[in-house]
């Protein structure tokens, strides 16, 4: 049996009501009356792929980071940024392992908590290496963390929050605070984050063996927000209409420019067999009105009929202004 408050929620967050929306008012061209399913992370991916500085700026943090890991490990740990994408809370939750380590922190200018997903291979991995096990295989890990590989988790957090607010300085001044490492996985389910998040993945390895991965979850409306400070396509700046100066030089030489005009006597729609029908000798019919469309530029600027005055034949204009 449903109660009151459960009918009061939205099955469909605001922006997934606008997208469909959006789709009834620009239906498609041919409905084949076939089901389909409406995407509605790709408005969000979309919109990603514009703030191209973001992949940049990822790039240059997993160098940073991969550098700092090694130095304080004696590591040759390999880093590289694999993806970004869009994500809702519920969806990552779910594809998260029991052993993986969330860590959660305040980014401002962004509203809301941002996460660090860690993968508890990593940590171990980096335990293990640090208790002098060099040259060992990684092996996944099961069950809960302990304790030193969740203080392992921890320090990877704050190097990694620390290289990201150097990177990010040329672009956006980022603050990072209270971080949260006993944060539960399934604390996504309760962020009240309905735009989701945008999704950056990164790949740890040794030599060609994949260890694990970290991802970096940022609330997409607030990144949103601050998308003038990481798209390096600036939007064109339209300059106000200035007013015609009518004593230049130019405006005196603008009748003198040359222009093109046709005068078109016919225009028809024929099909691929009627043009390769077409010899010597055929006979196509014309309106009896004679009517002349006058274009240039493929603009049409005025209208008249064709006959013949004064013993030529000539085209007289019967709508100046032409047509819209």
């Amino acid at each position: 049996m449903v109660n009151a408050e459960d009918n009061k929620k939205s099955i469909l967050t605001e922006a997934e009501i606008a997208a469909l929306a959006d789709v009834f008012d620009t239906p498609s061209l041919s409905d084949d009356g076939e089901f389909r399913r409406y995407n509605f992370e790709l408005d969000q991916s979309l919109r990603l792929a514009q703030w191209d500085v973001l992949n940049t700026l990822m790039v240059d943090q997993a160098g940073a980071l991969k550098a700092a890991l090694n130095d304080a490990c004696l590591l040759d740990l390999n880093v590289e940024f694999c993806s970004s994408g869009h994500v809702l809370a519920k969806d990552f939750e779910a594809s998260m392992p029991e052993s993986g380590l969330l860590i959660s922190a305040e980014i401002r200018p962004f509203t809301g908590r941002s996460y660090l997903s860690i993968d508890a291979d990593l940590t171990a991995y980096l335990v293990d290496q640090s208790l002098g096990g060099y040259g060992a295989q990684p092996k996944p890990v099961r069950g809960r963390l302990m304790p030193i590989e969740r203080r392992m988790g921890e320090r990877i957090a704050r190097s990694f929050f620390g290289i990201m607010k150097a990177v990010w300085a040329k672009h956006l001044s980022l603050s990072i605070d209270d971080l949260d490492a006993d944060t539960p996985i399934r604390q996504l389910l309760l962020d009240p984050n309905e735009a989701g998040f945008a999704s950056f993945s990164y790949a740890f390895s040794v030599g060609v063996r994949k260890i694990s991965e970290v991802c970096l979850l940022l609330p997409f409306a607030s990144l949103a927000s601050n998308a003038d400070q990481i798209m390096s396509r600036q939007p064109v700046k339209i300059n106000p209409t200035q007013e015609i100066n009518r004593d230049s030089d130019l405006y005196r030489r603008l009748p003198d420019i040359p222009l093109e005009v046709a005068g078109v006597l016919l225009s028809r729609t024929i099909s691929i067999r009627e043009l390769l029908a077409i010899q010597l000798g055929a006979v196509i019919p014309i309106d009896s009105r004679m009517q002349i469309n006058l274009s240039t530029s493929g603009r049409c600027i005025a209208m008249g009929h064709y006959e013949v005055g004064g013993g030529m034949r000539v085209c007289r204009i019967v709508e100046p202004e032409g047509r819209q």
